[in-house]
């Protein structure tokens, strides 16, 4: 479950166990007698993602939960937090709010909201259907057979970019349905885009366009050890793309990838960035493959605030990237191995690499990084992520020498730490583990 939900949960003050009963009326019961006490802007989070590795039954209870948020109460989506943390208020004037709708008299389709970048487009729209039919088949329809977003100068049927479609149940109605979509693209120019919706008969495109001049960054990456790569930079996302090695690692790119900031801090990759879709990688190809890399942030990025990027050991200023430097990374943000024993990870090793600050208090341990607070109790399954309660399938403990252990969930869960296993071709008792900060 993350940041984004757990702020909702807090909010209402209920506690996260609810949200992983298996009886969903409780759950709902729960959210409504919450909400009915609650400001109505609270709606806003409860559009917002679910973290990507909580339980299939956690995803089910919760959804059925944001659908009876929406009983009763007016709702205002906000199409930046559905993607990005923090304050997103610099990018809220290029998002555009046509509210076009097209119809042929069995549906009605709108866009409601869309955001055109360089690098990334995104838009939240809604499907109604006008008669008894198209109700039965707005129900079972499949978006991704029915709706395209490409650009406006391509025909219908030439190929789009990549991206996600994730459905907005708590806006569902017996007659209508709300989708938020991403598509990754290569959009220098920032051209307009068209959102298609086949089902419909007759017209059936709505042309949404990018509000400004976004501020970006592109430019080579000249001296990479296998060739030139290329970057492309904006408040809400990244494409890179390099030449990497034979048998790479499938994080290398990660790992080889920093961010120096104004006030000289590095920062890694995915300290900076959450979502991520990686163009397919042989990873036993003899020769090196040109590999490229898209992600969004995890906030918005104020590129005002970024003094340069850092590749494979060369920097590159964002306001003069001709002339790279060598540079030298900080231990603590390199690949480093990391102790498990079976379902639990020793967290304490992990933070102290990491230079977290941690302090430790009998069986509590308190950890400080990367803008997480996070309380852990040996013995308690249950930990605090600033300040809200999180529930994990299993309770930490002390091993042998006292030192706090957590199961895995915490990390990829939580904190959104990134482990890899070195191989996967020997027994599991012998499986040594990587982590990439």
């Amino acid at each position: 479950m993350n940041k984004r939900m757990r702020e909702l949960l807090k909010n209402l003050d209920i506690p996260e166990s609810a949200m992983f009963e298996r009886d969903a009326d409780s759950a709902v019961k729960s959210v409504n007698e919450k909400l009915n006490q609650s400001p109505p802007e609270l709606a806003l989070f409860k559009a917002q993602r679910m973290a990507r590795r909580v339980a299939v039954i956690c995803a089910v209870i919760l959804a059925l939960a944001l659908t009876a948020l929406a009983v009763g109460s007016s709702v205002n989506v906000d199409l930046l937090k559905l993607y990005f943390l923090g304050d997103s208020g610099y990018m809220e004037r290029y998002v555009d709010r046509p509210e076009l709708s097209l119809t042929d008299g069995r549906y009605r389709f709108t866009v409601d909201q869309a955001l055109v970048t360089q690098t990334q487009a995104m838009a939240v729209f809604t499907v109604e259907a006008l008669t008894e039919e198209t109700e039965e088949e707005l129900k079972n329809l499949s978006l991704s057979l029915a709706f395209d977003f490409k650009f406006a100068d391509l025909s219908d049927y030439a190929q789009g970019g990549s991206g996600s479609m994730s459905e907005l149940w708590h806006l569902r109605t017996e007659t209508s349905r709300t989708w938020t979509v991403t598509a990754d693209i290569d959009n220098p120019g920032l051209k307009p885009m068209k959102m298609i919706f086949y089902p419909l008969r007759g017209k059936r495109t709505v042309i949404v366009e990018a509000k400004g001049d976004i501020e970006s960054f592109e430019f080579d990456l000249a001296g990479q050890p296998l060739g030139d790569g290329h970057i492309v930079l904006t408040p809400t996302g990244v494409t890179l793309d390099r030449w990497m090695p034979a048998h790479t690692d499938k994080y290398l790119e990660n790992s080889e990838t920093f961010f120096r900031m104004k006030d000289g801090e590095i920062k890694s990759f995915n300290q900076l960035f959450a979502n991520r879709n990686r163009s397919s990688q042989t990873l036993n190809s003899t020769v090196p493959v040109l590999y490229q890399l898209r992600a969004i942030p995890r906030e918005i990025l104020d590129l005002s605030q970024i003094e340069s990027v850092i590749v494979a050991g060369l920097e590159y200023r964002l306001r003069d990237p001709e002339a790279p430097t060598e540079a030298e990374i900080p231990e603590r943000l390199r690949p480093f191995p990391v102790k498990a024993d079976g379902d639990y990870l020793e967290i304490e090793d992990i933070f102290e690499h990491l230079g977290a600050d941690m302090e430790r208090r009998g069986n509590k341990l308190t950890v400080r990084y990367n803008g997480i607070e996070a309380v852990i109790t040996a013995g308690a399954a249950e930990v605090e992520l600033n300040g809200i309660p999180v529930n994990l399938p299993l309770p930490a403990k002390l091993d042998g020498d006292g030192k706090m252990q957590v199961c895995w969930d915490f990390t990829y869960s939580c904190i959104e730490m990134y482990i890899s296993a070195d191989s996967f071709d020997v027994p599991q008792d012998e499986m040594t583990f990587t982590m990439y900060p």
